[in-house]
């Protein structure tokens, strides 16, 4: 439990942000700066004897309340305990302390002026150093000794446009089954032991590639990789744990599809992509996802979790050297696989169109306008990612300028750039009233056009998630 919390303050101190709220809070809320390195050596020195006396002081039976919720008795007219109040519990009014300090704002005559900006700062980029391993395995490490915590991550090539016809969501699946249960680890066993080092690892999958990262203090770097290679290499793929994230994943997509805002996504990706690779849902459709049995899991796993196309990737408070070779004791004798990857393939801008999805009881409209866009790999990238964060990325972007501040049509709007393998997608989305949603399309369009000086650039067509009367 000491190691969590200590990891957890060491992850919020890795940005800039991360140490100003810090800061802002010890300030704040003890009037010292050097209050939240106190509070963690104090948790330091927290014994076993401190932990079983808080709880007989605090944890007692007369100090409970349980709360059993029962829906489908609910349902069915049952009435839940009635609590009641004791004679003895009295109100009163709610009054500050007399000790405590009200900060008031300083008037513009004592107000301190802002510093005037110091000189520029030139960034410092931390040098990854590559080296590969004899059955092919890339090893990169970034050494960070600002903070005594590391980041390891194993990837591969095993996202979801490789998902096979039909099974949408395969590797999104095979992903998450990762880390619940391996031929020597069960789920729970994976869990504790990572926890009792302080750490946490997950494993996902986007369109391209699959991973399995863990992030643990640096004096815990060598047990915590020994469970993360384990993860990557000897997945178990349960068919209790694929049954339960079955179901989860399903639960979840029927939520989405009944969300205007993600079906609108959903139908874009669709119109841009057709029913190849990147057209599919991820997570798979409540359709797709029950034909997916332990073996399609099993052969997904196979195909793409070869170390001569996966890489290990290690950043923080470690050594090189001690990285490398913690991974050839760790992957070195990980088998070669007979891998073939093939991209997705490349799709040809559709022609401009308009698809409405009615919902009778949404009560607003999910608007995404939607093109094919270019790969991670295109000389534009750069480019079009500041066009794309002047386009509609932050509060002051051009959409939101045009859609939000301006006319009040919606909460926010943005637009993504999706650079991906093979071409991904341009997008810009919104929620909006039912009745301003062709408003919203057209603003939009406007918008793109001012930017790119010519629609067809940005633009396929839009999608909206209509409620009722959205014809």
């Amino acid at each position: 439990a000491k190691n969590e919390i200590l990891t957890s303050a060491l992850k919020s101190r890795e940005t800039a942000e991360g140490k100003a709220s810090t800061l802002a809070a010890s300030i704040i809320v003890s009037r010292d700066p050097k209050a939240a390195d106190q509070q963690l050596a104090a948790i330091a020195r927290v014994t076993a004897a401190d932990i079983q006396r808080v709880a007989r002081q605090y944890l007692g039976d007369n100090q409970s309340a349980a709360i059993v919720y029962l829906p489908d008795a609910m349902a069915q007219g049952a009435k839940g305990d009635t609590v009641g109040i004791a004679d003895t519990v009295k109100v009163a009014p709610l009054v500050a302390p007399k000790d405590i300090v009200i900060h008031t704002a300083a008037s513009a005559e004592t107000r301190v002026a802002i510093p005037a900006p110091g000189a520029p700062v030139s960034p410092t980029i931390p040098n990854a150093v590559e080296t590969k391993l004899a059955n092919g395995m890339r090893v990169i490490v970034v050494e960070k000794r600002d903070l005594p915590i590391v980041t390891a991550t194993v990837v591969a090539p095993a996202g979801g446009a490789s998902d096979p016809a039909g099974k949408a969501g395969t590797a999104a699946l095979a992903a998450s089954l990762l880390t619940k249960g391996t031929t020597t680890r069960s789920a729970e066993q994976i869990a504790q032991q990572i926890e009792s080092l302080g750490g946490s690892i997950g494993a996902g999958a986007d369109w391209d590639a699959a991973f399995a990262t863990v992030t643990v203090k640096a004096d815990q770097v060598a047990p915590a990789l020994t469970v993360l290679a384990d993860v990557a290499r000897n997945p178990a793929f349960a068919q209790e744990e694929l049954d339960r994230a079955r179901k989860q994943t399903v639960d979840g997509v029927a939520v989405q599809l009944k969300d205007p805002a993600a079906l609108a996504g959903i139908a874009a990706s669709r119109a841009v992509f057709g029913d190849r690779a990147y057209g599919n849902l991820l997570s798979g459709t409540p359709t797709s996802l029950p034909r997916i049995t332990r073996e399609s899991i099993v052969t997904a796993y196979s195909r793409a979790w070869n170390p001569d196309q996966s890489a290990l990737v290690v950043v923080g408070d470690i050594a090189t050297k001690d990285a490398t070779a913690l991974a050839q004791t760790l992957f070195g004798d990980w088998k070669r696989g007979n891998l073939t990857v093939v991209a997705a393939p490349v799709t040809a801008a559709p022609k401009p169109r308009v698809i409405v999805v009615d919902l009778p009881e949404a009560g607003q409209a999910g608007v995404v306008v939607a093109r094919p866009g270019i790969a991670r790999s295109d000389k534009d990238f750069y480019a079009a990612q500041v066009a794309n964060a002047t386009l509609g990325v932050g509060f002051t972007s051009r959409l939101n300028r045009e859609i939000r501040i301006k006319r009040g049509l919606a909460y926010g709007a943005g637009s993504s750039v999706d650079a991906r393998r093979s071409p991904g997608i341009v997008s810009a989305s919104t929620q909006t009233k039912n009745a301003s949603a062709p408003e919203v399309v057209k603003l939009i369009a406007e918008e793109m056009t001012k930017l790119g000086d010519q629609l067809d650039h940005f633009r396929c067509g839009g999608v909206l998630g209509l409620g009722g009367g959205g014809d």
